[in-house]
């Protein structure tokens, strides 16, 4: 997964284990997290091979022991290869010296974004799944699924419209779609609390109002 607000790159270690790698650097480290509190450790460092169609790559990754997902690819690969995230047309473009490929935002292509291969050319590869891969993808129930409606994708952008960086907006864009239903304000009932004690603020008879549109901060 491409990871702009990421200075490194990071792998799982028990995604790293499901491949044949080059040997791992022991070198412990503590990175800081986006709220400027949590830490998280890093238990060692090795070069991993990425291998997109046609194009192979390679990054030195941060190995840790709890990921969201196998691979992260921050911004030190993002910038070796001049990775362009095109939000409009929703396409990846990935630089190498001598060639340039794209691939779609969404995973189309092999049931997996991501190869991580070995540093024996010879060798075979293994298939890393990542978030939003079509095998994950399957297994959703859509018995309890509802269609975004153009009420709740307007409630959405209208919720992350603040958010300048392209790949921030496209996770928080992408989560907030998959729970569209919290932000469909045609179906959404008041709820009146049923109490004896008398209220501190005298309301009348007027309910109080209800919003879904806040902006996230």
């Amino acid at each position: 997964m491409f990871d702009s607000g990421a200075t490194k790159s990071f792998i799982n270690k028990v995604a790293l284990k499901r491949t044949k790698h080059l040997p791992i650097a022991s070198n412990q480290q503590y990175y800081l997290m986006a709220d400027g509190y949590t830490t998280f450790e890093v238990i060692g460092i090795v070069k991993i091979f990425i291998e997109f169609s046609a194009i192979k790559t390679n990054i030195v990754v941060g190995i840790v022991n709890s990921l969201y997902t196998d691979c992260i690819l921050g911004m030190d690969y993002i910038n070796k290869y001049k990775v362009n995230l095109n939000n409009e047309d929703k396409q990846i473009q990935i630089h190498t010296f001598k060639n340039t490929i794209t691939i779609p935002m969404e995973n189309q292509i092999d049931n997996s974004n991501i190869i991580i291969g070995t540093a024996v050319p010879s060798s075979t590869v293994a298939y890393i799944s990542i978030i939003l891969d079509i095998q994950t993808q399957d297994t959703i129930d859509e018995s309890n699924a509802t269609s975004l409606t153009s009420i709740n994708e307007q409630n959405i952008k209208n919720l992350i419209m603040h958010i300048q960086d392209q790949q921030q907006f496209i996770s928080v864009q992408a989560i907030l779609t998959r729970h569209h239903q919290l932000f469909d304000t045609t179906t959404t009932t008041t709820t009146i609390a049923e109490t004896t004690k008398a209220h501190v603020i005298h309301t009348g008879d007027n309910l109080p109002t209800t919003h879904l549109d806040h902006i996230l901060k």
